[in-house]
């Protein structure tokens, strides 16, 4: 088998393998000044959860995943792939936005499953 046969080959295989999600669990601990008895109406409080690409940073450009309830502690992500991706939760408590709260997760790419390599002559 000749080099550029084996380089064609390795672009199928590669390309033949769909992206897979991860699912991320993340759970934290609620502050003891936000919680829902501090808020001043019913449903001002909540909880936002986002993601953004690569490390956590000052720039990292978020992307709300949802609004959770305000006494949530955990929120599940079924849908990342693989790579590094920056997770923050906020707490808003009458309109007004906490600081976002913030961890870097690493996903290895899934290993590919049913692969079959056929050798021509």
């Amino acid at each position: 088998m000749n080099l550029m046969r084996l380089a064609g080959l390795l672009l199928f295989l590669f390309l033949a393998v769909p992206a897979s999600a991860h699912t991320v669990n993340l759970a934290w601990s609620i502050s003891t000044d936000d919680t829902t008895a501090a808020c001043t109406a019913a449903g001002a409080c909540h909880e936002t959860v986002y993601r953004a690409p690569g490390a956590c940073s000052a720039t990292s450009s978020f992307i709300s995943l949802g609004v959770i309830a305000a006494t949530a502690a955990s929120y599940s992500d079924t849908t990342v792939p693989g790579g590094v991706w920056c997770y923050a939760v906020s707490f808003t408590l009458d309109g007004i936005e906490s600081v976002k709260d913030s961890i870097t997760v690493s996903l290895l790419p899934q290993a590919p499953s049913n692969i079959a390599v056929t050798s021509k002559q």
